[in-house]
């Protein structure tokens, strides 16, 4: 009996550890992510925002390379043509993050980034056919809602830059959704290169006319873009090796809070009331569909386990 007490507490323990390291690692990634969105906004202002985009992804691509194939990783995947469309519509959904961290605040640019949740439950509703509940409805009102207050529609003033963010976090939700499809055949870093792969050849297409050459400051602004890219998602995936995702995923919400400091501290950017407001109701908005969708889970593996 004691033997199985202090196995008990044992594992308690490792678990308990396990958890402190996967939200030490999503902290992290935060701060990663941060300083990469500070970083394009200071080099937005100088070069054109596709071409941060087009690096963002370019230097990951380079040294991606090596290590996928000296692990014998496929590149491109099984089902290429489902990483090409993740690899097309994640480097869309980028570029217009960074283009509209040149016109907003970055912290609203975060939140209205988050708003992916929302836009994965209802994409998971239209193509996964999940159900649709009152509560997952009153969610994606509520992140609507926030959402109306952070871009302030008005008939004098068009938010092109909250629209881009909010445009940026559909792309999310669509990348997301696809992610779940492609991982049931693929290898995690082969969805991340093939982003990568097709990002760079998409920013070519699209940006390759308009590049400016830049000087070596700017050209060593672009390369930590794209090291702190490839460490904050790095970091993001390993967390989950750690801690199911329903110990971790609340905690991705650090990077709004740290995108409003270095927003406030760096660029003087203080966000307003309406804002404010927004940003609580879309966070809420996250958190509650993501609480929901865990308690499912585990009550679907409960069900399984009473079954077997």
């Amino acid at each position: 009996m004691k033997q199985f007490a202090e196995r008990g507490a044992s594992e308690e323990i490792m678990q308990l550890e396990r958890r402190s390291i996967a939200i030490a690692l999503i902290i992290g990634s935060a701060f990663f992510f941060t300083l990469m969105a500070t970083l394009a906004r200071k080099a937005g202002s100088e070069i054109p925002s596709g071409e941060v985009a087009f690096f963002r992804v370019f230097i990951s691509l380079i040294l991606l390379t090596p290590y996928l194939i000296y692990k014998k990783i496929s590149l491109l995947g099984k089902r290429w043509g489902l990483v090409l469309v993740r690899g097309i519509v994640g480097f869309i959904g980028l570029s217009l993050g960074f283009f509209a961290l040149t016109k907003i605040p970055i912290a609203e640019v975060s939140v209205l980034w988050k708003s992916s949740i929302v836009f994965t439950a209802i994409l998971s509703v239209l193509l996964l056919k999940e159900k649709v509940t009152a509560k997952l409805v009153a969610w994606i009102l509520l992140s609507f809602i926030g959402a109306i207050l952070i871009l302030k529609p008005s008939t004098s003033v068009f938010n092109i830059g909250g629209l881009a963010a909010l445009t940026a976090g559909f792309t999310v939700g669509i990348v997301s959704v696809s992610i779940r499809k492609l991982h049931q055949t693929e290898h995690s870093e082969t969805i991340v290169y093939g982003f990568c792969f097709w990002g760079s050849v998409l920013g070519l297409i699209l940006f390759g006319h308009t590049f400016i050459m830049p000087s070596l400051h700017q050209a060593m602004t672009l390369v930590a873009i794209g090291l702190c890219g490839l460490f904050g998602q790095t970091l993001f995936t390993r967390a989950f090796l750690y801690a199911p995702a329903s110990a971790v995923q609340p905690f991705t919400f650090a990077e709004v809070l740290f995108t409003a400091i270095s927003g406030a501290a760096i660029f003087g950017q203080i966000p307003d009331l309406l804002s404010i407001l927004g940003g609580i109701a879309i966070i809420i908005s996250g958190l509650g569909i993501f609480i929901q969708g865990a308690n499912k889970d585990r009550e679907r593996d409960r069900l399984l386990e009473l079954d077997s």
